[in-house]
């Protein structure tokens, strides 16, 4: 059952990979654009993110849950810490009036940018996870059940 679920969650991720893969090349065809420019550099890059992706994924399944949760706190304050850096000057990088990205030109990487809000999100979840192993319980006490992973997010 499990091999079959895994299979079916792939192939369904596989499909809508490919479709929209299909659907960015079909709009830059037509999209006005020089007859010098490459046509395919958007699907290009979408295909680099997607490997990307399923590198993170891959690694990701890896990784045992019982390394995270010793180390937990050590990865929420990380996070905290980038988040904290978008606002230091030279750093953080205003973009649309709001400093959220950082520009890792800093720190020598020319020409990327990271948003550590993203990173935030799957720091939450796996902290909420953590949370709600460590107190199994909670569901009878409102304050660890419901306030301090309420206040948390």
């Amino acid at each position: 059952m499990a091999k079959r679920s895994v299979s079916l969650l792939l192939l369904s991720v596989g499909f809508l990979l490919g479709v929209g893969i299909i659907m960015l090349i079909s709009t830059c065809a037509f999209s006005e654009t020089s007859p010098a420019d490459d046509i395919y550099k958007d699907a290009k890059r979408q295909v680099v993110w997607i490997l990307a992706g399923v590198v993170v994924c891959g690694t990701a399944a890896c990784v045992d849950y019982r390394w995270l949760q010793k180390r937990v706190w050590w990865i929420v304050g990380f996070v905290t810490l980038l988040l904290a850096l978008c606002y230091v000057p030279g750093v953080g990088q205003k973009i649309n009036g709001e400093y959220r990205w950082i520009n890792a030109a800093a720190i020598g990487l020319r020409g990327l940018q990271v948003q550590p809000s993203e990173l935030a999100k799957i720091t939450i979840a796996v902290f909420l996870a953590y949370w709600f192993a460590l107190h199994t319980d909670s569901g009878k006490h409102p304050l660890r059940g419901f306030l301090i992973p309420v206040s948390i997010t």
